[in-house]
């Protein structure tokens, strides 16, 4: 079968769908984007420029053509669940095909797990996985330190030389100890113990005892026990795939496109996977993302190595959400830059940044000169209503700044478990389903109450 041609009606349709009435895709940048349909391309866009939305035309157009008469499907990555939400909500009752075999919609993290971590587990230690998840094993994986035990030790040494004879408190050195340990995995393929945040190897001589600690906590008492970081399923795919190279065709006959939306979030181990897995040349990629908003965890990570270069690279310049004065200040910052200046929004008030100095006698008066500032350019939108955002909500060491340093009436949520003396299962799940009510988080908060009380 030939690739699906879209016609001017078919983006009209999507149009009416998707934007306001009356509103167009830009001719000049997304409607080529949303038409080409016959080669792999990277989608670079600015902030506010709409590029999910183009790429929800695409898809909207592309579900009154399926299924293909090949019989293959699409594969649709994203990043977080949120995402798939706002697609589902956008698309309605068209977004239901891509839910169903052969095709692919969910976040790169299922993905990974679905098709090659949970097969490898599976295959090698013939059971299956408990719980993929950062904060579930973390809590494990402390639980299984043995107090005075040589690892204990040798982590203990490492936290003292890293503060460099600052004194510590009992409760600062098990904090310590704590974010060392979840500072460390096992790269299953090498058989080391590395450093999360550089790749930098702790230790590689199976014969040390220290070693033999690690080896034991890290594979036999977790991995060995269905417990894994995300980190480790991506590991284990990759190992899947060393070990079953083969399993690469098998995605080149299945999936006819793969589309991946906000691509400057993967991990350049997430998109190194996806890279092989279609590397094949018989399935078009295209990719959606701006490397200058990208989430890279991994220091020393240069944006070439998260931009893969394609045969055709398109750029959305026009951002839709800044001013054009907030654009000429950005412009000279981006990391990133095709040749294209990014274009600010007319329509949008020309305001300049603004950053408030203060001594700290006054730090109270900061809340209200923010207020100020919102008012004094009549800045009111029930919609999108202006927060005060802080990094920080609690803090045991009071002369670090925290939200409630500006904003005294604040009550971190933390600072209330902290005090509860009594952790229930009930105290557990309300924490986890306070921001949304999923199937998942009680999963979560089941395993979690079961790791604190069962283990």
């Amino acid at each position: 079968m030939n690739n699906p041609i879209f016609t001017a009606e078919d983006v009209e349709a999507a149009e009416r769908l998707l934007l306001k009435e009356g509103a167009k895709f830009d001719e000049d940048e997304k409607v080529p984007i949303i038409s080409c349909m016959d080669e792999s391309i990277d989608v670079i866009a600015c902030p506010g420029s709409g590029k999910t939305t183009t790429l929800l035309a695409k898809l909207c157009i592309l579900s009154e053509k399926m299924p293909f008469d090949d019989g293959k499907g699409i594969a649709i990555i994203t990043h977080t669940n949120v995402a798939i939400e706002e697609i589902k909500s956008k698309l309605g009752y068209k977004s239901d095909i891509f839910f169903n075999y052969p095709n692919f919609f969910g976040t790169i993290h299922s993905f990974i797990d679905k098709y090659l971590a949970l097969p490898f587990y599976k295959e090698t230690f013939n059971s299956n996985i408990v719980s993929i998840n950062d904060d579930i094993y973390n809590l494990k994986l402390t639980r299984k330190l043995v107090p005075f035990s040589n690892l204990d030790k040798f982590i203990f040494a490492r936290v003292i030389a890293q503060s460099k004879g600052k004194r510590l408190s009992r409760s600062e050195l098990v904090k310590l100890k704590e974010t060392f340990l979840n500072s460390i995995y096992m790269d299953f393929e090498q058989e080391h113990i590395v450093f999360k945040s550089n790749g930098k190897t702790l230790v590689k001589d199976p014969e040390k005892d220290i070693y033999k600690e690690l080896y034991q906590l890290f594979y036999k008492d977790m991995l060995g026990q269905g417990y894994l970081r995300y980190m480790d399923s991506y590991l284990l795919g990759k190992l899947y795939i060393y070990k079953h190279p083969d399993v690469c065709k098998f995605f080149s006959k299945r999936f006819k496109y793969l589309f991946v939306d906000e691509t400057q979030d993967n991990s350049y181990i997430q998109n190194d996977i996806l890279k092989i897995l279609f590397d094949q040349g018989e399935t078009i990629v295209q990719r959606f993302g701006d490397p200058n908003q990208g989430i890279y965890e991994e220091k020393n990570l240069v944006t070439s190595q998260v931009i893969i270069p394609t045969t055709t690279v398109y750029e959305i310049s026009k951002s839709m959400r800044y001013s054009e004065s907030i654009a000429n200040f950005i412009n000279p910052l981006r990391v990133f830059n095709n040749g294209k200046e990014l274009v600010g929004n007319s329509d949008v008030k020309n305001i300049a940044p603004h950053l408030i100095i203060f001594d700290k006698e006054k730090i109270s008066e900061v809340r209200e000169k923010f207020i100020e500032l919102i008012q004094s350019y009549e800045l009111t939108n029930d919609k999108h209503p202006f927060k005060a955002v802080g990094w920080v909500g609690y803090n045991e060491n009071p002369e670090r700044l925290t939200i409630q340093s500006y904003f005294p009436q604040y009550v971190s949520q933390k600072k209330v478990d902290i005090q509860i003396d009594k952790y229930n299962f009930h105290s557990c799940l309300n924490q986890n389903i306070k921001k949304k009510r999923t199937l998942g988080n009680v999963y979560n908060s089941i395993l979690e109450f079961c790791v604190n009380y069962l283990d």
